[in-house]
């Protein structure tokens, strides 16, 4: 533990790499033990018991408490940690700080061991705000609802993101009319993204609407009138 633990400092392992090495770490527990096959992995893991240490958890501990303590450095100002928070921020389009709330990030900005860091911590539900009078990463000054919402929980929701960031869509508002009751049809599309459509409709455009309508609720909270259309 300790070998993988220096190793998350400047990597990180991915899911299907946690999944493989725990499996490999409770089937030698098991066996250095003696214990049955059928003995759930639950009793390794418990305090009380054998309190063998969970490699996935271990990686969110430590990556998240690297952050902490980079974000407090006093050199924080002048560190290249500072620049890529700005970056990771500016590919989630949103006006949502990532420090604060849990990002939809991009596949190339979530691949990267300070986007797995911000994940990390959100993933402990651990909220950072560094200073209230000079806040940092900047969000989006844009009123708007984020289409983060909407796609978070798509099986390709990071792929799906970065096609939306290509776009410059960013809010669920920019999809909707004036008065935020209908869906644009794809003609229509280009008021709210200031681009003219071309051929024939793309599937992201459809998958978009769906989501839409299928997580629309009376307590959904959209920007009245809509700021992305244009006056009538």
């Amino acid at each position: 533990m300790p070998r993988v633990s220096y190793r998350l400092n400047s990597s990180f392992l991915t899911y299907s790499q946690l999944l493989t090495l725990n499996r490999l770490n409770t089937n030698i527990v098991k066996q250095k033990v003696r214990l049955s096959r059928g003995i759930p992995n639950s009793f390794l893991y418990h305090p009380e018991i054998y309190a063998l240490k969970d490699i996935q958890q271990l990686q969110e501990s430590h990556l998240s408490s690297t952050l902490l303590r980079n974000l407090n450095h006093p050199n924080f100002d002048s560190s290249f940690l500072k620049i890529r928070l700005q970056q990771i921020q500016d590919s989630t389009a949103s006006n949502l700080s990532i420090l604060l709330h849990s990002p939809l990030l991009p596949k190339k900005q979530k691949d990267t061991h300070t986007g797995q860091s911000i994940l990390a911590i959100h993933s402990l539900h651990i909220q950072l705000l560094r200073n209230e009078d000079i806040k940092w990463p900047i969000p989006l000054n844009t009123k708007g609802t984020p289409i983060n919402e909407v796609i978070a929980n798509h099986s390709h929701a990071h792929l799906l993101k970065q096609q939306l960031n290509r776009h410059s869509i960013y809010y669920i508002e920019q999809f909707l009319n004036y008065n935020n009751t209908e869906l644009l049809k794809w003609q229509d599309f280009h008021y709210n993204i200031l681009k003219i459509p071309r051929g024939r409709i793309p599937r992201w455009f459809i998958e978009i609407q769906e989501l839409i309508r299928s997580t629309a609720n009376p307590s959904t909270s959209l920007n009245y009138p809509n700021p992305f259309t244009l006056t009538k």
